[in-house]
């Protein structure tokens, strides 16, 4: 081999080295003074930038992606952990049971004021500093409810846990833009600057959206629809078929099961949205509620299966009803990613921002849920509150057939915005969204 050849294999190996071992600079790299910033003054990642959390090696974003799906569940399972055990909890303090499931109310309650902080902040500070500092304070809060002596000390640390849980919802999403494009990740998120007071404000303005303000409504039902189920189940299988506390819990498990379905099938459009760019074709937001489209279909007819199926839990094997929870999971979960997928992108560089508003409607929705469930199904019976709850599901199932049916009007208004935006930035250098509301007052 050549002097030449060993040289220039020196550098390729020291290169890849760098891009794998490179981190986020919070500082500007040696080289920042070479680089050329763009019309609006604002110095961008080079494509071959090793700084660029999209030029590290697969394994590390896979990596990185893997640990924060990790913080994203525990946050998700401690929010259903007490739910499922109101039976327990209500014997240990001899409360009623409305008492008992206050416990998961003041969870999903500090869930919901979280994300308008940290939201904004991941895009105005350091996602991981905020990370680590939330996931320790909702460690230390979570520790708090481990063994209470009474019921005050459990919903004391049920609030601040909560709200410090929301921390990695509100940020993760923005960690997966910057590591991803948006064909891989489903979401859109550019680097934001913009001014503190903005930040702040930015999610409560985007939650009155037009686009905003429906899938918030949509997410907001979804949500409590799923936080119902921890409470359907033991009415199902407790109540009605004589099932002890521990087994009643076991077709729970169904959801297992939903959450592999659900995962295969948004592998799948997320793997046609690919293709699609590779063949030159336009790929708009919209296309993201087609899962929302299916998912919306199925949710009342299996929310009919699940809960007409325990009405006559005489004549129906246990397995009828868990099959339809579990496609009734399924099904949330398509809505869930579908109407997350399709405001991030549809938002672009505040998907942090409009994201939080989608989780506040969504906690909010799902705070009494756990505590107006079982009144619901007494009065009506198991037929007639699953009808309910389906008819509702039903209407609001209209919401993604009309972003998808009229996707082109859409994409020209925003196309209009757009254009409106580029004069704009010929007269102030500003870069904002193309939602002329969001520019803050001078």
């Amino acid at each position: 081999m050549s002097s030449f050849q060993s040289r220039i294999h020196h550098f390729n190996t020291m290169n890849s080295l760098q891009r794998g071992l490179s981190k986020i600079a919070l500082s500007p790299s040696p080289d920042s003074e070479r680089l050329e910033t763009n019309r609006d003054d604002i110095v961008e990642f080079r494509d071959d930038d090793v700084d660029n959390p999209r030029n590290w090696s697969l394994a590390r974003k896979r990596y990185v992606t893997a640990i924060t799906m990790l913080l994203l569940a525990n946050g998700s399972i401690a929010s259903s952990t007490t739910a499922g055990n109101t039976q327990s909890i209500t014997q240990e303090f001899g409360i009623s049971n409305v008492a008992a499931q206050l416990t998961t109310s003041l969870y999903l309650l500090g869930f919901c004021t979280g994300p308008f902080l940290f939201g904004p902040l991941s895009e105005f500070y350091d996602r991981q500093w905020l990370l680590y500092l939330t996931f320790f304070l909702y460690f230390c809060f979570t520790f708090l409810t481990a063994w209470p002596p009474d019921l005050g000390s459990l919903l004391m640390g049920g609030f601040p846990a909560g709200y410090f849980a929301a921390g990695p919802f509100a940020i993760v999403p923005g960690v997966l833009v910057d590591l991803w494009d948006k064909c891989e990740s489903g979401n859109a998120m550019g680097i934001m600057i913009c001014l503190y007071k903005t930040a702040l404000t930015r999610p409560w303005v985007l939650l009155f959206d037009t686009i905003s303000l429906l899938c918030c409504l949509y997410s907001c039902i979804i949500t409590a629809l799923q936080y119902m189920l921890f409470s359907i189940y033991p009415i199902v299988f407790q109540d009605l078929r004589g099932w002890n506390p521990a087994v009643s819990q076991l077709p729970v498990l169904g959801q297992a099961v939903s959450a592999v379905f659900g995962l295969l099938m948004v592998l799948y459009h997320t793997r046609r949205r690919k293709a699609k760019v590779n063949m030159g074709r336009e790929v708009v937001p919209e296309d993201h509620m087609v899962l929302a489209m299916i998912g919306g279909v199925g949710l009342p007819i299996s929310m009919l299966w699940l809960c007409w199926s325990a009405q006559y839990s005489s004549s129906a094997h246990w397995i009828v009803p868990t099959a339809g929870g579990t496609v009734l999971a399924t099904c949330l979960m398509l809505i869930h990613v579908s109407c997350f997928s399709y405001v991030a992108d549809t938002y672009a560089d505040y998907a942090a921002s409009i994201i939080a508003s989608n989780i506040v409607a969504r906690c909010i929705g799902s705070a009494g849920a756990p505590i107006f469930t079982s009144q619901t199904f007494e009065a009506l019976g198991m037929g007639g509150g699953g009808s309910l709850i389906a008819g509702v599901a039903a209407l609001l199932a209209v919401i993604p057939f009309l972003f998808y049916r009229y996707r082109h009007t859409i994409q020209l208004e925003r196309n209009i915005k757009l254009t409106r935006l580029v004069e704009q930035r010929g007269r102030t250098k500003t870069r904002w969204s193309f939602y002329p509301f969001l520019e803050p007052s001078k």
